[in-house]
């Protein structure tokens, strides 16, 4: 993973851990927190650091546990108020509509990750939190 693709907010592993990230210093340091409510700092400067942080794989389970159903033939669906958020585990394609126009469609070589959909959903101006 690069220091650039993280964003505070994001969820992601580090030593086999979940890790919330709370803060990104511009001295090369990022502060983590664990779903227990943990502390960790993390050195940015060493290349086996952003080794060690990897993205956790947006999967049917993490979807349908944020409130997304499965639509034969569309993916999976979630609605937030005037948006419809739409995933495609086939073809890895988001979609995001508010009030039924698109305003947003990326398509990914692999499977999108957690962290890309927090990213999309703040693009898109959805506060809505994601659950693990």
């Amino acid at each position: 993973m690069n220091a650039r693709d993280l964003m505070i907010g994001d969820y992601i592993m580090f030593n086999k851990n979940t890790y919330i990230i709370e803060e990104i210093s511009k001295k090369g340091w990022v502060h983590l927190i664990d779903n227990d409510g943990s502390e960790c700092h993390v050195e940015l400067s060493s290349d086996y650091i952003l080794d060690a942080i990897t993205p956790i794989p947006l999967t049917a389970e993490i979807l349908e546990k944020n409130g997304f159903w499965c639509e034969h033939d569309v993916g999976y669906v979630m609605e937030e108020y005037e948006y419809e958020i739409i995933y495609s585990t086939w073809n890895h394609e988001l979609r995001i509509l508010k009030n039924r126009e698109q305003i947003l469609n990326l398509e990914f070589f692999d499977e999108m990750c957690v962290h890309e959909l927090q990213h999309a959903l703040r693009l898109c101006g959805i506060d809505k939190e994601i659950k693990l």
